[in-house]
């Protein structure tokens, strides 16, 4: 190639090696043209005349752009450079392209050098037909490779030199593999071993690739192969003669063998209902069968214990269950355990229970761990004792310890084991005792399978036993964290007193009432013992979310009030404004103003001063409707300047500054709604979610004086209001970040649902009563009646019984709270359950239990 600086070029090729086939008599090609214009072929044949000439049209082929003339002219004349292995453009493959720049002229003379003879010379190596060979450079391409079949698109439908990502994914995880270490290493490839190896090799001017060959083994070892199979052909031969002999002994052993062979895969698929025998004469395989068939009952009965064992739930009855199962197994005549105190000082007695069941009450004596009886020198050196304690030895302090026990067998002698009980730690935790009479001439013995077998049974037992109690603690710690939860929120305020508390018992009452109903839309209802759990802690932590609500505005009693009542500011502004009228008075009358005239309108501005601030502090306690036009006159009010002298933006905290934008003094509005009134939420508005149907306000607060006191009914704004309510969403995203077993998770759902109605009108996600569980409804009912009829709380008098349930029958109508709960909550006699409990007498009065049901049935 001749390439020009105007980016004209000539290309000259060997027409046979370009074309194949189709190249016919021609031997050269020669291109002229212009980079990214038209292009002119020339054919010649072998003696350089010209056969034939075409206009090709315009190709995208630009020398300036080639790797060869930047590197030619990036180097300088007089030197020959060598570029790295890339993609020819016109015989689309790879090779190295070698150019010289001559710099007087500005031409670069190129001559391409394709690498297809790698590929040819690793085809005609004689590796084997499945040898694998790869030339790759440092940049993962393929430069030459024995077998280009295997790549995933023929080599001309790459723009570039194909790379490792085009071979097949079997292939491609184990090349590189190779790639990442220089080394000679096994693989397994579609589940045939093969042998891979990596090599560096330098190609020229600096330029290194790997070579990589990859064999299967069979290849490698197929000469072993051959001789193995030689040497197996004249094994088989030696077997055929001796075949016969041996077959006549083997096939009279083999039966009971095979036979045995399937009772033993029986057990190991743990099937034991069917007897081991064989009924074979030889002693050796009868009594394998004999001690298989032992094998098999004291597995099957161990295995039968456990499953039992584990499936029992009441600790008081496992305890019961041990020992009972432990006296049968080892044929023994009393049992019991003893378990360590707290303090690890003493083993504390448990239930002595006899072989013969008979319920005898026997009082044991705790034992002192560092004393010197047989059970607690069992546990201090964690090894299984036997004895013999006969009752003749007055002077034995161990027969003080169980002398119950000998007057509840009824004998003289008795034989104890104490077993050591250790936890998963392999500490002790407890003795197990295993007690046998022995009456006149008997001898301390015990077979060694029955001692071991109740060893085993022991550790299981302890190991079970401390899993229950930590259950039970564990059980107990969350019950008190929630109540200690539900006292901390009924603490924080006395405006909730101890609802958190009573709401519990009011939902249990009802649920029970539900339970024991055998007739009507109860009469399918129960709850095991996990969903009680569920409803327990769900009634209990059903105001959880009340910990983000802040207090002031849980006891917000004034409009104007925040941690405290910004009344009073407004109050020294109305001094202020009394203040400057005498200031005002003095100075036109030191002017020479009338003095009778000044001294009737300081008197009138005076008074009017004391009006409007007594309408002001009337319009702050909210015991009053706000119509439009006192709303107006508190505007009026307001629109009264003052002056302030003194800058605003000092002593304040940093999430209180704001920027001073007038000269000092200046004069100020009465009363006024600031920008720096408006707090903005602190994180991102979780009501986004399409969970709730409650939408945030736009701020968190508005602190405005004149939108606070503007408030038509009762004392909180919109964003109060909603940060009340918000408190259920809050229940709901806390409950649901616990870690709550299985069971529990229906928890939030219980909780979160005690402020929905049953028309969805509702909130936080206006759920209508078929989307709620009968649970949820419950707590509804529960809530409701516990703040109807609360006495504790200072912002409202505690209603009447008659009152409080005529209120919800009113809810009923409405369809805020479920129709069939209320009728049952007050036909059950559940009301009055709680009300003999909670209420003062003087709320307790007489309820028409039937007009209220024909109430709400009409």
């Amino acid at each position: 190639t001749i390439a020009y600086p105007n980016g004209d070029f000539i290309l000259v090729r060997d027409a046979k090696k370009w074309m194949g086939k189709d190249a016919g008599d021609y031997a050269y090609v020669i291109d002229h043209g212009a980079s990214l214009g038209d292009l002119q072929r020339h054919y010649y044949n072998q003696a350089m005349e010209l056969v034939k000439s075409e206009d090709v049209g315009i190709t995208e082929f630009n020398t300036l752009d080639r790797p060869w003339y930047k590197d030619a002219t990036a180097k300088g004349t007089d030197t020959i450079v060598t570029t790295a292995p890339y993609q020819f453009f016109f015989y689309q493959l790879p090779g190295i392209t070698l150019a010289y720049f001559d710099q007087s002229s500005g031409v670069v003379i190129a001559a391409d050098l394709t690498l297809e003879l790698l590929s040819e010379t690793f085809s005609d190596l004689q590796l084997g037909p499945s040898t694998l060979s790869l030339l790759v450079d440092n940049r993962d391409k393929i430069l030459a490779i024995n077998k280009k079949h295997i790549l995933e698109q023929e080599e001309a439908q790459y723009d570039e030199i194909p790379n490792v990502e085009h071979l097949p994914n079997s292939v491609l995880v184990y090349i590189r593999d190779l790639l990442a270490e220089d080394n000679i290493r096994a693989m397994k490839i579609k589940g045939e071993e093969w042998y891979g190896s990596n090599r560096k090799v330098e190609l020229y001017d600096g330029i290194t690739a790997q070579l990589i060959l990859a064999t299967p083994q069979n290849q490698l070892v197929a000469g072993a192969i051959n001789q193995r199979s030689r040497n197996l052909i004249l094994m088989v031969l030696l077997v055929a003669i001796s075949l016969p002999i041996s077959w006549f002994v083997a096939r009279y052993l083999s039966r009971p063998i095979n036979r045995l062979a399937e009772e033993t895969q029986q057990l190991s698929e743990l099937n034991f209902d069917t007897p081991i025998k064989t009924g074979h004469r030889m002693a050796e395989i009868e009594q394998l069968a004999q001690s298989m068939s032992r094998m098999q009952e004291t597995i099957n009965h161990f295995f039968k214990l456990i499953n039992s064992l584990a499936g029992e739930s009441n600790v008081n009855n496992l305890r019961e269950r041990i020992l009972d199962e432990t006296l049968l197994a080892c044929n023994m005549d009393a049992a019991n355990l003893f378990f360590l105190s707290e303090d690890e000082q003493t083993l504390i007695p448990q239930q002595l229970l006899l072989a013969n069941h008979k319920d005898t009450p026997i009082d044991l004596l705790s034992v002192d761990i560092e004393g010197d009886s047989l059970v607690a020198s069992a546990l201090r050196k964690e090894e299984t004792s036997i004895t013999t304690i006969e009752m003749r030895d007055s002077s034995n302090e161990q027969l003080k310890r169980i002398q119950p026990v000998f007057d509840a067998l009824n004998c003289e002698k008795i034989m104890l084991i104490s077993i050591p009980l250790r936890n998963r730690d392999k500490k002790g935790i407890g003795v197990l005792n295993l007690i046998r009479r022995l009456d006149n001439g008997d001898t301390l013995n015990i077979e060694p399978a029955q001692l071991a077998f109740a060893e085993a049974i022991s550790g299981f037992a302890a190991v079970t036993l401390e899993t229950h109690e930590l259950l039970a603690a564990q059980k107990l710690l969350l019950n008190s964290f929630i109540k200690l939860i539900a006292a901390a929120i009924d603490s924080k305020s006395p405006y909730t007193g101890a609802h958190c508390e009573r709401v519990p018992e009011l939902a249990k009452l009802l649920a029970q009432a539900a339970c024991e109903q055998e007739q009507g839309p109860f009469a399918q209802f129960s709850l095991d013992e996990q969903e009680w759990e569920a409803l327990h802690i769900a009634s209990w932590l059903h105001d959880c979310g009340k910990v983000t609500t802040p207090e002031y505005v849980v006891d917000k009693a004034t409009k104007l009030e925040t941690i405290y009542n910004r009344l009073h500011e407004i109050r020294m502004r109305f001094e202020l404004l009394k203040m400057q009228a005498h200031r005002d008075y003095w100075q036109q009358l030191h002017e020479g103003g009338n003095e009778a005239q000044l001294a009737t309108s300081l008197d009138t501005l005076l008074q009017t001063l004391d009006e409007e601030f007594e309408f002001v502090a009337n319009c702050n306690t909210g015991s009053e409707f706000m119509a439009d036009e006192k709303i107006d006159k508190l505007k009026e009010i307001g629109s009264r300047q003052w002056l302030r002298t003194i800058d605003s933006t000092i002593g304040l905290s940093e999430t209180e500054v704001r920027t001073e934008t007038t000269d000092l003094p200046v004069w100020e509005p009465l009363l006024a709604d600031r920008p720096e009134h408006i707090i903005a939420h602190i994180s991102e508005d979780h009501t986004a979610d399409s969970e709730f149907t409650m939408k945030a306000p736009e701020a968190l607060y508005n602190l405005g004086e004149i939108y606070n006191l503007s408030i038509q009914r009762g004392t909180l704004t919109a964003e109060e209001r909603f940060k009340i309510n918000d408190h259920i969403i809050q229940t709901i995203i806390m409950l649901k970040k616990l870690p709550l077993p299985k069971h529990l998770k229906c928890v939030p759902e219980i909780a979160g649902g005690h402020h929905e109605k049953m028309d969805g009108t509702g909130y936080p996600r206006g759920l209508e009563q078929s989307q709620l569980s009968l649970q949820a409804r419950m707590l509804a009912v529960a809530d409701i009646f516990e703040a109807l009829t609360a006495s504790d709380r200072p912002y409202k008098k505690a209603k009447n019984l008659s009152g409080s349930l005529k209120i919800m029958s009113f809810m009923v109508k409405d369809q805020h709270i479920d129709k069939e709960l209320f009728q049952l909550f007050i036909e059950s006699g559940a009301y009055m359950t709680y009300a003999n409990k909670h209420m003062n007498k003087e709320q307790i009065d007489e309820v028409d239990v039937e007009a209220l049901i024909t109430a709400i049935n009409a």
